[in-house]
């Protein structure tokens, strides 16, 4: 006879009676129940002890005793620091937690439990993380830059742009700077900035943003702030056209700006941007663990590059004997009489020519500018 869940009381009540009458075995009833000898002999002496109205009662399956709960003064603790850094995950919290308290730590389960409870957990920090990252070896190998996308501000309108240089080996912020426009001459100040406080990279991963990558030249994707770049020794990399995955670290930068600051604030000048830039730059490299740095911060894997930036370019070294022009300040060249325009991005720059009858190769550094045919009326 199975038990139906819509008058349990009720075959409770059945089972105890037919029990105390004596006729069947307690085996033989139970089995007519449809339940073990065990839960038979339960409810007989509950009944004995509380009588039958609260010997059939359903009890709490709750333990009295939880050795597992949190202490209250934890849990506050963690929803303090939660209302502090909203924007930090169980893990982040219980890395900061760990740094100023002896209590033992809570799993990070148990925090995230906490902080749903508390209702502090929005949508918008729910995301599935990365299974595998790829990052360079040494601090200053690679550096990444971009402009993060623009947002507006004030009761007007303006635009702020974002220019962020990343460390790729730690994470490190090495650059967050607002710009009310985008320019090449503000961005090559505070490249200098930057050089000038943590050395020179070996190279620099961009996208084919309008600053550092000409996209509507014809025979060089060059710009003037890429060229002084390569001539202090730096090696541009540009990421894979529509593949931001090239610049995951740099990406993901982002995604953490904009959550965790832009979008949480409502700013109103470009000086206060700025404040707050400093405020969350400092906070990010020296306070905030980073999970794929093993919850280190990323200062701790920092440290600054031993190729020291002087302000002076390199002077270009070609071959003893190569046949070496230099282009005018519009980046044109002239050869046999004849002009020639070789990039914009190139003014005063001195070129290599490398003659191949009837085409003349044009080479600055070691990359190959432009083919240039002698036989060919244009010239310009």
């Amino acid at each position: 006879m199975p038990w139906k869940t819509v008058n349990v009381m009720e075959q409770k009540t059945r089972f105890v009676v037919l029990a105390k009458q004596g006729l069947k075995t307690m085996k033989a009833l139970c089995e007519d129940f449809d339940i073990s000898t065990k839960t038979g002999y339960k409810w007989i002496n509950r009944v004995s002890e509380e009588g039958l109205e609260q010997g059939i009662k359903e009890k709490s399956r709750r333990p009295k005793n939880i050795s597992k709960k949190i202490p209250e003064e934890i849990e506050t603790a963690f929803v303090n620091l939660r209302n502090k850094y909203p924007y930090w995950g169980a893990r982040k919290l219980i890395e900061i937690y760990n740094k100023t308290n002896k209590n033992k730590t809570p799993c990070e389960r148990t925090i995230n439990r906490v902080i749903e409870r508390n209702g502090l957990i929005e949508e918008s920090n729910r995301h599935v993380l990365a299974t595998k990252r790829f990052e360079r070896e040494h601090p200053n190998d690679l550096w990444q830059m971009d402009y993060k996308g623009e947002f507006r501000y004030g009761t007007s309108g303006n635009k702020c742009y974002p220019l962020t240089v990343v460390d790729d080996h730690s994470r490190y912020d090495l650059e967050l700077k607002a710009y009310s426009k985008l320019s090449w001459v503000n961005t090559k100040e505070s490249l200098e900035e930057v050089f000038r406080e943590y050395g020179l990279p070996i190279e620099m991963l961009m996208d084919h943003g309008g600053l550092w990558y000409a996209t509507q030249s014809k025979y060089l994707h060059w710009t003037q702030l890429s060229v002084w770049i390569m001539l202090l020794g730096v090696k541009i990399i540009y990421s894979g056209i529509r593949h931001p995955q090239t610049q995951g670290k740099i990406e993901r930068y982002h995604r953490t700006l904009k959550y965790d600051l832009i979008k949480r604030n409502n700013f109103k000048t470009l000086e206060e941007i700025q404040e707050a830039f400093d405020k969350f730059r400092a906070e990010y490299n020296n306070i905030r663990p980073h999970e794929a740095l093993s919850m280190e911060v990323p200062a701790k894997r920092y440290k600054k590059s031993n190729r020291k930036y002087t302000g002076k370019v390199k002077e270009i070294e070609y071959p003893e004997h190569a046949k070496v022009k230099r282009l005018n300040s519009c980046g044109v060249l002239s050869y046999k009489g004849r002009q020639w325009f070789v990039s914009e991005s190139l003014p005063g720059q001195r070129v290599m020519l490398l003659d191949k009858d009837p085409e003349v190769e044009v080479y600055f550094v070691n990359s190959l500018v432009r083919r240039l045919n002698l036989r060919e009326k244009i010239t310009y």
